[in-house]
């Protein structure tokens, strides 16, 4: 039997930025050892002038993620790939959402 874990947490994006961001939206996927680790899209988004907090609840199978941590732990290193998209606005440039794409690969050691 494979359980799911639900999760939520809070993502808080700083803008070093001159101009304000307003973010409208946030999908992305993590993988770590190229198993879909975590799938997020916020429920909820608070824009207080140069700070963004994005609350993120998901969810992820047991089974999967105890293999991919186990894997991890043995090594004492994990690729990963974090991939998604955005949408921001920028007040006094445009009100229309500014989407955009990201994608990050890298490895976690300890």
């Amino acid at each position: 039997m494979d359980l799911s874990i639900d999760t939520e947490f809070e993502l808080v994006l700083n803008n070093k930025a001159a101009s304000d961001l307003q973010f409208q939206n946030l999908n992305f996927d993590l993988y770590l050892e190229n198993d879909k680790f975590l799938t997020g899209s916020p429920i909820n988004i608070v824009n207080n002038g140069k700070e963004s907090v994005l609350t993120i609840k998901t969810s992820f199978p047991l089974k999967s993620v105890s293999n991919a941590i186990a894997n991890a732990v043995t090594k004492r290193s994990s690729s990963f790939r974090l991939s998604g998209k955005a949408a921001v606005v920028c007040p006094g440039v445009s009100n229309d959402p500014i989407g955009f794409g990201f994608n990050k690969e890298g490895n976690f050691r300890w």
